[in-house]
């Protein structure tokens, strides 16, 4: 007997490597894309948990537009449809935006990514900042400093 759900058994079928990009205005709004390169042919759904106060403004799937279905646990971007079930890798993307607060003169601020239902290998994440703001410190995992208002940072 499989000790394996199906639902398990999929999951570990779908890989992903990714980049993520992030734009933070002054008013603390950010509008992030994650793009991920899925290999994957049995999960029907990428899982999203958005941060709070952010939602989802456009998703595609091998280059086709998709629409996300919102859930009372999270959004689901569609992976598979009727006709396309690949054999190898293809880009799965979506955009959100995230109200966020205004930037004082000094404070913090938080960014944070979507919780998503697949193991991802590899993802980068860039955040541009207004030029007229500073980071001091960038918490967390590995990160290096490309100018004064960009952070990349590689998620393991």
């Amino acid at each position: 007997m499989d000790a394996l759900s199906g639902q398990q058994r999929a999951r570990g079928r779908c890989r992903a490597r990714g980049s993520s990009p992030t734009l933070v205005t002054t008013e603390g709004r950010s509008l992030t894309e994650i793009k991920l390169s899925i290999k994957n042919q049995a999960q029907p759904f990428l899982k999203v948990a958005l941060p709070p106060g952010a939602s989802i403004l456009s998703a595609e799937v091998a280059g086709e537009k998709v629409k996300p279905v919102e859930g009372p646990d999270g959004n689901r971007v569609p992976l598979l449809r009727a006709g396309f079930r690949p054999v190898d890798s293809y880009t799965v993307s979506f955009v959100f935006m995230h109200s966020g607060a205004p930037f004082a003169k000094k404070g913090g601020s938080d960014l944070a990514l979507p919780k998503m239902d697949v193991p991802i290998n590899l993802l980068q994440w860039e955040v541009f900042l207004p030029e007229q703001y500073k980071v001091k410190d960038f918490g967390g995992g590995r990160h290096r400093r490309k100018s004064p208002s960009s952070f990349h940072r590689e998620c393991y």
